[in-house]
């Protein structure tokens, strides 16, 4: 089974999961790992890097590597392997080096795929299984791109007087959510408005399971409240919070919504996965 890549395909748990988090900038951290996934699939580096530097700089360094590193096992060539090794052990040596997380996921999008064992790994379509036939691995280009620290400065963190102006200036893609069933996230049971009274009305708690903005609450002395789904601070910390990091995410409009979860869409069938990828 592939880990830490959020495909894991277990039980839906219930809305306390321990799984469910917001990102720095308020997307499901499962539908960051889906939505890189797919667009290192769908050859679209820019936007993976979006996606790969989204789960990394919220703070899960090391889960963004170990992400590239399962992809890389279940879906590419030894070579490509090896390469997404070398840039975790490289990012290992130095984790100042954040750019050869970039240079992994460029690899990835630029070569090709072979499906065939994920989809057989979790797929519980008896009949789609027995159609699959091996596919011979694609003749793979020599050219490496290595990127450098400048050609990933757009990913770093950024913060603002204003936060709540801070998302419709940051986001830029929407996730991928026509795999949230196939992929068996923990929110594909939720119902709409569930979903977005957790973005808009508890997303500081959600988000809080997100390294960074653990650190950000710690800083401040915030308590997390298990039992409520709230975090509270002692003034005048509560006041300096809030000038700094306070989305209000209740009053944005429909558009940073739809860009945080993406919109209701028809779900994709292993099927639809699998003929996608690999015509």
């Amino acid at each position: 089974m592939i880990q830490n890549i959020t495909v894991e395909l277990e039980e839906p748990e219930e809305i306390e999961s321990a799984n469910f988090a917001f990102s720095r900038y308020l997307y499901v951290i499962d539908d960051v790992k889906s939505s890189l996934l797919l667009s290192i699939l769908d050859h679209s580096p820019q936007e993976a890097l979006y996606w790969a530097y989204e789960l990394y700089f919220s703070g899960f360094k090391d889960d963004a590597f170990t992400t590239l590193l399962n992809i890389s096992t279940s879906m590419y060539s030894p070579k490509v392997q090896r390469f997404v090794q070398q840039q975790k052990d490289k990012w290992d040596e130095d984790p100042e080096q954040y750019w050869l997380l970039g240079t992994a996921v460029w690899h990835l999008a630029d070569r090709p795929a072979n499906i065939t064992q994920f989809v057989t790994s979790f797929c519980q379509d008896p009949e789609l299984i027995q159609q699959i036939k091996p596919i011979t691995n694609k003749r793979e280009t020599h050219i490496v791109i290595v990127l450098e620290k400048k050609d990933v400065q757009a990913y770093i963190n950024v913060e603002t007087d204003k936060p709540d102006k801070l998302l419709k200036h940051v986001l830029k893609y929407s996730p991928r959510t026509h795999v949230l069933q196939i992929f068996e996230h923990d929110h594909a049971t939720y119902d709409r408005q569930t979903l977005y009274d957790m973005w808009s009305k508890q997303w500081l708690y959600y988000a809080a399971k997100s390294p960074l903005w653990q650190r950000r609450i710690d800083s401040h002395g915030g308590v997390i409240d298990h039992t409520n789904k709230t975090v509270t601070f002692v003034d005048p910390f509560e006041e300096e919070f809030h000038e700094k990091y306070y989305y209000d995410t209740d009053e944005q409009p429909r558009q940073i919504v739809e860009l945080c979860l993406g919109k209701p869409t028809e779900q994709w069938t292993w099927r639809h996965f699998y003929e996608h990828y690999t015509n």
